[in-house]
Formats: C-alpha cells, structure tokens, sequence
C-alpha cells in the first residue's frame, strides 16, 4: 500500500471522536400523565403534551459536580431539530466529598441557577434525582420536549426521532442515542 494512502486513512482515524465511555448510561423517553410508553416508545401527538427525556447517569466516581448535558434531537428524516441544555448537579460519595472538600471546594458547591455560553439569561440548574427501577439504582437528569402545538404537530414532522446525550463540552455523545416515533 502506498505511503500516501496509509498517511491519509490515520488522517481520517485520527479526526474521528474517541470512543465514549458511558457517562449517559441511557436515554429514557416517557409522556408524563400517561404511564410508561409502549416498547416501541410511540407516542400520539394528538394525546401527548409534550415528551420527558430522562437520562441516565453512570458512574459517580466519573462525573460529580457541575456539568452540562446537551440533548440533540434529531428529526424522522436525519435533521437536528433542537438541542436541549441542561445545566445539572451532581453531588458525589460521601468519601469523594470529603477528598474534594480538602482540595477544592468549588466542586461541591450548587448554585441554583448558572450563565450557559449562548443563553441570553441564567438557566436553572437541576440537582440529579435518585431514581430507582428493580434492584438498580441510579442518578438522572430531566428535560421535556414539547409536542402539542409545535412544529412538530404543525409542519406533521411525524415518524422515528432519534435524541442523542452530549456531556459538557465533548465531541463524541456520552450514551448510546434513543429512537422513538412520534404519529399523528
């Protein structure tokens, strides 16, 4: 293979995002009011208000603290439709706490709202839920996608969104994406 070639095929490796590791466990997509969702996670637009996005958290060890988490969603037919930012909370393990008190005390500290690059005004910051589903447990973040009376509903964007988790500032999503489907 020529020089040239293998140069231009690390080139190409090298510009793709590393690998990630699971920050966002996974993205749950439910309508508030009406139970759980179907296996498929289908939702009438004609029922639905709007669509909660609960996401999952991995690991406290790996990320406690003040962090953000970018929601991308993305239309039936592949478009970016809407990012939503949720500036959340984390309070770590006790023992992790105690180290963390010792070197930096600003890593514990909660502020109730904080300035996000490109807002025009402070948005809330959420503190994890504790959240419990059989023998597991973990943390989540929640945020809300509005459906009835939207472009959504008006412009029939109807058929299989896909949301995909970015964590603060990366590159490559934190999670595995979540497909669900919107009908009339």
């Amino acid at each position: 293979m020529p020089i040239l070639q293998v140069l231009l095929a690390a080139s190409q490796l090298a510009a793709l995002p590393a690998p990630t590791s699971r920050v966002c466990s996974a993205v749950d997509v439910v309508a508030p009011g009406q139970g759980k969702a179907t296996q498929e996670k289908t939702f009438s637009a004609k029922e639905t208000l709007d669509v909660e996005l609960r996401t999952r958290l991995g690991s406290r060890r790996r990320l406690s603290g003040n962090h953000l988490l970018h929601l991308k969603l993305y239309t039936p037919r592949g478009y970016l439709y809407q990012t939503i930012t949720v500036p959340f909370h984390r309070q770590p393990r006790k023992a992790e706490r105690r180290k963390a008190e010792r070197r930096n005390r600003e890593a514990l500290d909660y502020e109730p709202s904080r300035v996000v690059p490109g807002f025009p005004r402070a948005l809330d910051v959420q503190r994890t839920k504790r959240v419990r589903e059989g023998e597991k447990r973990f943390d989540q973040v929640t945020a809300r996608l509005p459906v009835a009376g939207t472009s959504i509903t008006l412009g029939s964007l109807f058929g299989r969104w896909t949301v995909v988790p970015f964590l603060d500032d990366g590159t490559a999503p934190c999670g595995r994406s979540r497909r669900f489907v919107i009908r009339e």
